[in-house]
């Protein structure tokens, strides 16, 4: 029988890092585990190999958590997780950045689009409510699909769809003929329903 360690005691192992996603979701008792690991004895006991286990020189601990769920991790363990790294949402226009980086297939049609979505985002959001940068990519590529759906609609030969899934291919994603009501649309959709 071959035992698998985990990744924490493998990382702990070769020095790497150990990545820990939603830690604040993790029931206290799991979490109890850490403690040797995240002070200074930096090590765990393994019953299962009946050893203990102590941590190389490169070995590291990242954990991430939602604002919301910092309270909910016990103090042995919120003592021990320094230094706390706050990342807050992006500026308007980091968003910006990304989307024109992401939608590069759009040309100058992104920057107008831009001006649209925010005017809805603004008319429609809540004071201090923030956006994701997931939440606007989302809002672009259903704009996107939305366009190269009515377009292959009117086009209904072979040809047609052949060019368009080769214009998706090349460009990364469909970006052709996206007019602010495929984006109205997909704001509605996706984000309005939130607000």
């Amino acid at each position: 029988m071959d035992y698998m360690l985990s990744p924490l005691v493998t990382a702990m192992i070769n020095g790497g890092i150990c990545f820990i996603d939603e830690i604040g979701k993790i029931r206290p008792r799991a979490l109890a585990l850490l403690v040797s690991v995240l002070d200074e004895r930096r090590y765990i006991d393994s019953t299962l190999l009946g050893e203990r286990i102590y941590a190389h020189d490169g070995f590291r601990f990242i954990a991430a958590t939602n604002s919301a769920d910092i309270n909910l991790l016990p103090e042995f363990i919120l003592s021990r997780m320094k230094p706390l790294i706050r990342v807050d949402y992006p500026l308007p226009a980091e968003i910006d950045d990304v989307i024109r980086e992401h939608f590069k297939g759009m040309n100058g049609e992104v920057n107008r689009l831009l001006d649209v979505f925010w005017t809805l985002w603004h008319s429609n959001a809540r004071d201090h409510q923030t956006l994701s940068v997931r939440d606007a990519l989302n809002v672009f590529g259903l704009a996107s699909k939305l366009a190269a759906h009515e377009l292959s609609s009117k086009h209904h030969s072979a040809r047609m769809l052949v060019f368009l899934e080769m214009s998706s291919t090349k460009n990364g994603n469909s970006f052709l003929n996206v007019r602010e009501d495929h984006l109205v649309k997909a704001f509605n959709q996706l984000i309005g329903e939130k607000l």
